[in-house]
């Protein structure tokens, strides 16, 4: 559902249906947004200002619930690969899966370098 839908089905007061819960957030604040210009509690540009706040609160809900399913997808693709071939390099792709980083120590630490980071 887009932002557009949301939007309009706010401004109509119609319920949307399958909406996520950062979908229904954004329309429930939308609706409130609306009610609020029409009943004269809200100026337009007070509306218009606080629609763009909801807007990003929007935004980075469903950034934020994006990259939690794309993590837990790596995770189990890269659980069921190392569960059907116990190797270091699965583990390791395991590993990566979880903290996007290649496992073992960076160089510098190798080296004795510095250990602050």
């Amino acid at each position: 559902m887009t932002i557009d839908d949301l939007s309009r089905l706010a401004y109509t007061r119609e319920r949307p249906t399958g909406a996520t819960g950062y979908e229904m957030l954004l329309w429930y604040q939308l609706r409130d947004i609306y009610e609020a210009v029409r009943t004269g509690k809200m100026t337009k540009p007070v509306g218009a200002e606080e629609k763009q706040k909801a807007i990003m609160v929007y935004e980075m809900n469903k950034s934020l619930v994006d990259n939690s399913v794309n993590l837990w997808k790596r995770i189990e693709q890269a659980g069921i690969r190392y569960a059907g071939d116990k190797t270091i390099e699965n583990a390791d792709l395991f590993y990566e899966a979880v903290y996007r980083i290649k496992p073992g120590l960076p160089e510098r630490i190798k080296k004795g370098g510095d250990t602050d980071a």
